[in-house]
Parts: structure tokens; C-alpha cells; sequence
């Protein structure tokens, strides 16, 4: 794989001023946009992130999806796997953070949700961990596609009912 140097085009950001990035950004350009990253060198960059998390190595996982979402902020599920990393890590308070994201930019998708449910009640705030499953129950309702997170989740919420 080619240094980071040579994939990222660090030249064309430096001809660039202050003005012209944020101006970029509020027209909506991210920093892969702006550096020209390809979503072919993204894909390669998450399957990295995946190996070192699928490795349990999920210090670098946690790293490599923070660059990630660092390029590309509007993609869902880049905040959901930097928030999975950070849970692995026992970094509950950060994968709140992260979780909070995914759900900012996929408003639809009950994971973040249940996975914000799994975060508090590590976190032994059952109050929230059941509402964020009810909310995950609810858009698993409107949306079929994720009906086999419906078993996890009535799981999730019976242990912490149980309480």
C-alpha cells in the first residue's frame, strides 16, 4: 500500500487558503473531497480498519476509523464501526459520541441505537439504555430490512429489565 503521503495529495491542500477550505466545506465538500481521495482508497482504508478490528487490535481499528470519518463526517457507518472500536475499548463515554453521529446522518438505521443502549448499560444508565431500545424497536418496525436486530434488541432490553 502506498505511504499516506502519496495518496493524499497534501500539495493541493497547501495551495488552498483558510477561506477556500472552509468555503469548500460549507458547500459541502469533505476532506476527501478537498485531499481527492477516491472511494476505491476509502474502501481500501475501511477494509484496514475492519482487519485490525476483526484482529481484536482495536486501538489501531479506533485510529484508522477516526481518520476515516475525519475524511468523509457524512457517512453513517464509519461512525458506527469508530464507535464499536471505542466500545471494544471499553471507551463507552466516546462511543456514545460516535453512535450519536451514525444517527445524525442515517436517521433510519435502529444500530446506533441499540449499540447506544449496550453503551449505557455499561454505563448502569438503564433509563437511557431503554429508551434507546425503544427508539431501535421502533424504526425496526418501520423498516423490515432490519428485522434480525429484533431479537438482539428484545434481548438487550429483557436483561436490562430484569434490573
Amino acid at each position: 500500500m502506498s505511504s499516506l503521503k502519496n495518496i493524499i495529495n497534501i500539495g493541493s491542500l497547501s495551495q488552498l487558503s483558510f477561506k477556500e477550505i472552509v468555503d469548500k466545506i460549507s458547500d459541502g465538500e469533505n476532506f476527501q473531497d478537498i485531499f481527492g481521495i477516491s472511494d476505491e482508497m476509502m474502501q481500501e482504508f475501511y477494509k484496514i480498519s475492519m482487519d485490525y478490528f476483526n484482529n481484536k487490535q482495536f486501538q489501531e481499528a479506533s485510529d484508522c476509523f477516526l481518520f476515516l470519518t475525519s475524511l468523509n463526517p457524512f457517512e453513517s457507518n464509519l461512525w458506527i464501526k469508530s464507535g464499536n472500536a471505542e466500545y471494544a475499548l471499553g471507551h463507552f463515554s466516546e462511543a456514545l459520541s460516535a453512535y450519536s453521529l451514525a444517527m445524525l446522518w442515517d436517521a433510519n438505521d435502529p444500530f446506533p441505537h441499540f449499540y447506544s443502549a449496550e453503551a449505557y448499560h455499561m454505563l448502569n444508565d438503564h433509563h437511557l439504555a431503554k429508551e434507546c431500545l425503544n427508539i431501535c424497536l421502533r424504526l425496526i418496525e418501520e423498516h423490515l430490512e432490519y428485522k434480525p436486530l429484533l431479537e438482539p434488541a428484545h434481548k438487550l432490553l429483557e436483561s436490562i429489565t430484569r434490573r
